[in-house]
């Protein structure tokens, strides 16, 4: 874009071990035999009753100050992103979305749904926003785009992703998708299917439509826009894992996963008095296009590198125009300019590159963004051929042989790993492109691969995922989340009474009951 053992309880009527003092009113009831012997059969469609023994709901209303959502488990945002907030109430959270302008109250399951005037107060309902209601944990959810499906890696809630595009690439993901599990394409696809698949999850997080209009989320009804990718810098990005750990009670969860992206990449970062000039660039659609978005600027200068000013430099030649968002700049250089009477397209393109590349002679290292339908095939002759260069030139980046791309990981559909992962892990994104911009240092590769220097992409395979999957296996269940904070003593409790057939046989034999 420009752009994450149920242990066997005491039985009915026995003492157990009593909580600190405060929380004493919450336990008010001991598990119910009938509970105990609840089937679990389908990881998905599990009733209130079960998902409370499992500890994943509660129906206990908390008294006083009692909450289910203490300050211990509460996101912690470190950078503060820049379009989202997060409020807590005492059965329910709060979280406003400010691209799309909405706000969604969070239930904690099992919980009555807070009144207007309760969200009011801890969050007040801004003019032109509106408010969609959700019950926390998810049991399902769909992923609209891979710019999701990081975080939701990270969160470890693939078991409760019902549905995901098919241009995943983790590994498990796309073994996700080769069970059935793609979600409707909204480009000529199934539209009755795609309706739906999206009608029977409780969530579809969603991109809001080309060019920024919303209109898309604020009508689905279960819609959730979570803007990651329009926030300005890497680690503020990065942060949206807090937004996605709210839908999941995996709050603790996300913080601790952002505090070790945040010392990850700052431990990546580089510092250098002798900087290389770096330049994002692209041929498509008869234009060459130098990027400077704000993300890209950063990953730059936080890997040890100095931003190439295109403007600048280009300055003068013909049709030049410069587009500017909020997410940062392009250079833009149509070619159209250049051509003359009985010349082809490629004499036009050659033209163009002749009077475009040598104003980038002094660029240490080049960043070719340009698509390649097959990537894996896509070489530095390619490289040559879309830039209409020898390979002789007294170009910076051609004498050092420095020419990288961002398809150095793949899925084996060969959809880029820059679209999935590195929106949560930014932090590897610094340490891949630190290596090609100061080679023969201990970095790592990732994302970025050298094509000057004949490098292959890595390719992930489905095969090497060993989690079993809802949607592959029939016999997998979702994790039970279980509640947070200190209400969970009692669904703990309650958890231990629900578990598999074999287990209450083994109950019933140990004269337990």
């Amino acid at each position: 874009p420009f752009p994450l053992q149920h242990s066997r309880g005491p039985p009915s009527g026995r003492t157990r071990t009593e909580p600190p003092t405060s929380m004493a009113p919450m336990l008010r009831t001991s598990c119910a035999a009938a509970l105990c012997l609840a089937a679990r059969a389908g990881a998905v469609q599990l009733s209130l009753e079960q998902r409370v023994a499992e500890g994943e709901c509660s129906k206990l209303a908390p008294s006083g100050a009692e909450t289910y959502f203490p300050s211990s488990v509460q996101a912690r945002p470190e950078i503060s992103a820049d379009l989202f907030d997060i409020k807590y109430g005492a059965t329910f959270k709060v979280v406003i979305s400010h691209m799309v302008k909405e706000q969604y109250v969070l239930t904690q399951c099992g919980q009555a749904e807070p009144t207007d005037a309760q969200v009011e107060s801890i969050a007040p309902l801004p003019a032109e926003y509106q408010r969609k209601r959700f019950n926390v944990p998810l049991r399902t959810a769909t992923a609209g785009s891979t710019v999701q499906l990081g975080f939701l890696e990270y969160l470890g809630v693939r078991d409760r992703i019902k549905y995901i595009t098919s241009y995943a690439v983790a590994p498990c993901w796309q073994r996700a998708a080769s069970c059935n599990s793609t979600l409707e394409s909204e480009w000529g696809g199934n539209a009755t299917l795609r309706a739906e698949q999206l009608a029977s999850v409780d969530a579809y997080f969603m991109d809001c439509a080309y060019g920024g209009d919303c209109s898309n989320v604020r009508g689905q009804a279960n819609g959730v826009h979570i803007p990651a990718t329009q926030d300005p810098s890497p680690l503020k990005t990065a942060e949206y894992i807090l937004f996605f750990g709210a839908f999941f009670n995996k709050d603790p969860e996300a913080t601790k996963h952002f505090l070790e992206v945040n010392a990850s990449y700052h431990s990546a970062k580089v510092s250098l008095q002798t900087k290389p000039v770096v330049a994002w660039m692209q041929f498509y659609d008869k234009n060459y296009t130098i990027s400077e978005a704000h993300y890209k600027r950063a990953f730059v200068t936080d890997a040890g590198g100095a931003n190439f000013d295109a403007e600048a430099a280009l300055a003068g030649l013909p049709g030049l125009y410069v587009t500017t968002a909020s997410t940062g700049k392009s250079v833009t250089i149509s070619i159209s300019n250049f051509n003359a009477s009985g010349l082809t397209k490629a004499q036009v393109q050659a033209a163009a590159a002749a009077q475009i590349m040598p104003k980038l002679a002094s660029v240490d290292v080049l960043i070719d963004e340009t698509y390649a339908f097959a990537p894996r095939s896509y070489t530095f002759a390619s490289f040559q051929d879309t830039y209409k260069l020898a390979g002789t030139e007294a170009y910076n980046f051609l004498t050092s042989r420095r020419v990288a791309r961002v398809d150095g990981t793949l899925s084996e559909g060969d959809d880029l790993d820059w679209y999935e992962s590195r929106i949560a892990r930014p932090d590897w994104a610094v340490e891949g492109l630190a290596r090609v911009l100061h080679p023969g240092g201990s970095h790592t590769q990732k994302y970025f691969r050298n094509i000057a220097a004949d490098e292959a992409p890595t390719v992930l395979s489905k095969g090497s995922c060993q989690q079993a999957l809802p949607v592959c296996d029939a016999s997998a269940e979702a994790k039970p989340i279980k509640v947070l904070g200190a209400v969970a003593q009692e669904t703990s409790a309650a958890a231990r009474c629900v578990v598999g057939a074999s287990t209450v046989a083994a109950f019933a034999a140990s004269a337990m009951w």
